[in-house]
């Protein structure tokens, strides 16, 4: 899943209930990225849809580029020409409107953003532009919206707690310190710490601090009990196989598969940690795992109804 802006100034109101996007080429000049983008669509990719100044609504994919004639809702301009090509979306939230401020608090600015860095709300002049699958998990969070996985992966990615090096991206504001807390709460000053889940021993640049239950389903203060709402998880692959609900830890502590493993490589990896026992499983912690054990399987129970 990738996320994309749309600069949307002149004919937000008519293409969000046509649920379309559109574009062309220029006869007098080649075809430039923000235009070419259109073609790198793809099902379940999210948009954000700006105007004046705010973020108004957010869509998914539903129907990648075709070729297309011009339509009503897209008037002409100099040098346009009338053939170009048509994405349909399915707009999620329309409702939506965040000003540039906040939206410049989570997602990058500048060169490496769609929004001008000079305070202003500007767009940088361009029909499409890409964000950051970071800064498309934040903005996601913020806005309480779960994406639905068009290949029926449940419950999606929800952003890494490891926030890395120092960025030198522009940003409104500070970018969350929730997520940089958390991870320094569970590393506390190690260099290596266990992975919750296959109990390996691993430098602290390898594990994440990951939430039990989904971030979006948590209330404020279930995000600010830091003893309750985490784990330390390795991204080698077991982080990966928590979040998208083929292990699960059952009220005992102990690792359960839920989702089946599809292939033989997924079984390996699998198969490993089932029966370990979680050390990051206690009494604050057991009410989150309950939350994500039920989540797993009402998600594989919602895959197999025809």
């Amino acid at each position: 899943m990738e996320y994309y802006f749309a600069n949307q100034a002149t004919n937000y109101e008519q293409v969000i209930l046509s649920k379309t996007l559109w574009t062309c080429p220029r006869p007098e000049r080649k075809i430039d990225e923000a235009r070419r983008l259109i073609h790198d669509l793809r099902r379940g990719d999210v948009i954000l849809h700006y105007k004046d100044g705010a973020l108004r609504a957010v869509s998914t994919v539903t129907v990648p580029a075709v070729a297309h004639p011009r339509p009503p809702e897209y008037p002409p301009r100099p040098g346009e020409g009338e053939n170009g090509w048509l994405v349909l979306v399915e707009p999620l939230r329309k409702d939506i409107n965040m000003g540039y401020k906040e939206l410049g608090s989570i997602i990058a600015l500048g060169q490496h953003g769609p929004l001008k860095s000079d305070g202003r709300g500007a767009a940088q002049g361009k029909f499409l532009s890409r964000v950051s699958a970071q800064d498309g998990h934040k903005l996601l969070d913020r806005l309480h919206l779960v994406i639905p996985d068009p290949d029926g992966s449940w419950l999606g990615r929800p952003p890494s707690f490891w926030d890395g090096d120092d960025s030198d991206i522009v940003r409104f504001g500070k970018a969350r310190a929730e997520q940089q807390d958390l991870r320094h709460h569970l590393i506390a000053g190690r260099r290596s710490a266990l992975c919750s889940l296959c109990s390996r021993d691993l430098p602290a640049n390898l594990l994440i601090a990951a939430h039990i239950k989904p971030r979006s389903r948590c209330s404020e203060a279930e995000r600010r009990d830091f003893e309750a709402v985490a784990m330390l998880v390795c991204n080698l692959g077991c982080d990966a196989l928590f979040e998208w609900g083929y292990v699960a830890v059952d009220h005992t502590g102990h690792i359960t598969q839920v989702r089946p493993s599809l292939t033989p490589h997924t079984e390996q990896a699998v198969s490993r940690l089932l029966g370990l026992n979680c050390p990051s499983h206690n009494a604050a912690t057991a009410p989150h795992f309950a939350s994500h054990l039920d989540l797993a399987k009402q998600r594989h129970l919602d895959a197999r109804q025809p």
